[in-house]
């Protein structure tokens, strides 16, 4: 039946070049693009020829990492969690602005090497057609200078929203959840990245989620956190008040900032030394 789903979305070429693996290696990172990605490796080849590698890094919510190794365990691929390799890269960690393409050449070439350890012939990773027309992804550059990764949703020439509905229709449940995006972008430019940081973050965007903010970002200047949420939902958090100063300041964070410009994808924010020079009575 999946495969049947399959034949839909993705040419025959696609779906050629994959048939051809023996074995594959995936770049899982439990978000819905590389779900779907193990999912339909799942159904063209013996689950256990799938081999789902999930970078640990404290850049990401431990819920989606949790939900990914259930999900593998369910389909009966091969789940791997192996140290993100970003921790030794100081672009990373002191949050330069070309981070993500240092970060996703990292784990690019982590994921090459893992691929040969295990005699995979096929390593696939989760870009759509929509990541490839978007020039700020200084990752997807990257990976566009590495043919030995394959990227089979973006050769389908599939938006983020057509893979939405085949998500959809493959039984993953989160099809339609909002990104998450890694949590580096919490933080300002040239701010030294933590896990003690990023885990306060995490764990304040996964509770307001399931207070009723489905997108919600908390972005964090020094003790100040900022909560930005789509325009639309603005005055429901308003309404909410109370429950997320209390999810907030149990964190730590001792002043808490509703941003009325609401959630913008892809905004520049203001640098940390900008913050830093700023007075009281400002």
């Amino acid at each position: 039946m999946s495969y049947t789903i399959l034949k839909r979305y993705f040419p025959e070429s696609v779906l050629k070049k994959l048939k051809q693996s023996q074995r594959c290696v995936v770049s899982f990172s439990g978000g819905v693009d590389s779900t779907v990605i193990v999912a339909a490796m799942a159904s063209i080849l013996s689950p256990k020829e799938v081999h789902a590698v999930m970078f640990r890094s404290f850049l990401h919510f431990p819920e989606e990492m949790e939900r990914g190794r259930l999900y593998c365990l369910g389909l009966g691929t091969t789940l791997h969690q192996i140290p993100g390799p970003e921790i030794d890269v100081l672009e990373v960690m002191n949050n330069s602005r070309a981070r993500c393409g240092f970060c996703k050449e990292a784990r690019a070439r982590e994921l090459l090497d893992f691929a040969k350890k295990l005699d995979a012939d096929l390593v696939l990773e989760g870009s759509n057609a929509d990541d490839l027309k978007d020039s700020t992804r200084l990752g997807t550059k990257v990976l566009q200078k590495m043919p030995e990764i394959y990227s089979p949703l973006a050769k389908a020439d599939l938006s983020k929203n057509e893979v939405r509905m085949l998500a959809k229709e493959l039984g993953i449940t989160w099809w339609n959840e909002a990104a998450t995006a890694c949590l580096a972008t919490r933080f300002p430019e040239g701010h030294r990245l933590s896990a003690v940081e990023c885990s306060k973050v995490a764990r304040s965007e996964w509770a307001l989620r399931q207070a009723g903010l489905p997108q919600v970002r908390v972005r964090v200047f020094g003790e100040m956190a900022c909560v930005q949420v789509p325009v639309p939902l603005l005055k429901e958090a308003l309404a909410k008040r109370e429950e997320i100063l209390g999810i907030i300041t149990q964190e730590g964070y001792n002043h808490v900032m509703l941003d009325l410009q609401g959630y913008e994808w892809g905004r520049k924010w203001i640098k940390e030394k900008e913050i830093a020079g700023r007075t009281d009575s400002e």
